[in-house]
């Protein structure tokens, strides 16, 4: 189990509001865990109720520093942003120059960070066509405390140690792996918004990565990439075909609309 990670305060980072995007959040209420870090998250998503909303964000922007974590919909206004990090590439290049616009407004600094696979490397040269130029940074920048907090000698048993700890407490959380495995479906206090049947967290990102348009498709191309490496991320100790035949099974599964045969009509 991590060690208490409170201590490691921001990494090399200085700066007090980040907006990550990405495509599923994953939620732990548990009460009984450690602090992790002195900053407060916050969490957007289109489902959500306007008015929840409009909560989180403004007590996102009144925190002094916060992390909000948001799916790629809706304005976002936050002048104050230092950072703004992608752990999906974007389906348009427009999307792309819009995001990153969110920091470093007003002539304030900021920055933005966005992760790529290997096969996605091609990303770097294809923004150079509209004068964005990215830098690669070490990992080791990002990893080097993370042998600190899961008290272990190298980034490799540590990162190890990381990845089995939430794949343990998924798999003897009920609610934690429902929400791993079927996304924003309302499972108990997963998610508060009910939708009409439930989609795996893994399929929702499959669908969006195999509905890259034309133009990216070459270099985000479905077929090229390792699903059993996206499934682990996801902290799930199944193969592709497994999680998909779950899912394929909870949909047909879902009860249908019954009719009310008072109000039903009949010659």
């Amino acid at each position: 189990m991590p060690k208490d990670r409170s201590v490691v305060k921001r990494s090399d980072y200085k700066g007090d509001k980040v907006i990550e995007f990405e495509d599923d959040v994953l939620e732990d209420d548990e009460g009984e865990d450690e602090i992790v870090v002195d900053t407060e998250f916050f969490k957007l998503h289109g489902s959500m109720d306007q008015k929840i909303r409009k909560q989180v964000f403004t007590a996102f922007r009144k925190a002094k520093k916060g992390v909000l974590i948001c799916t790629p919909r809706g304005g976002l206004d936050v002048p104050e942003a230092d950072c703004i990090i992608q752990y999906t590439p974007p389906q348009s290049d427009k999307d792309y120059l819009h995001r990153v616009g969110r920091t470093g407004r007003a002539g304030k600094h900021g920055s933005a960070i966005i992760f790529l696979t290997h096969e996605e490397q091609e990303y770097v040269s294809h923004l150079r066509e509209y004068k964005v130029f990215l830098s690669n940074r070490d990992p080791n920048e990002y990893l080097k405390h993370l042998c600190e907090l899961m008290d272990q000698p190298n980034l490799e048993e540590a990162a190890t140690a990381l990845q089995r700890y939430f794949e343990s407490k998924i798999a003897n959380d009920k609610e934690l792996r429902k929400s791993a495995c079927f996304g924003n479906v309302c499972f108990g206090c997963i998610s508060h918004v009910k939708i009409d049947y439930p989609f795996s967290a893994y399929s929702t990102w499959s669908r969006f990565y195999n509905s890259y348009p034309t133009k990216l498709r070459r270099i985000f191309n479905f077929k090229n990439v390792n699903l059993g490496h996206y499934v682990t991320s996801f902290a799930l100790t199944i193969t592709p075909t497994e999680v998909a035949q779950i899912v394929r099974g909870q949909v047909a599964n879902v009860e249908k609309p019954r009719l009310n045969k008072k109000l039903a009509l009949h010659e």
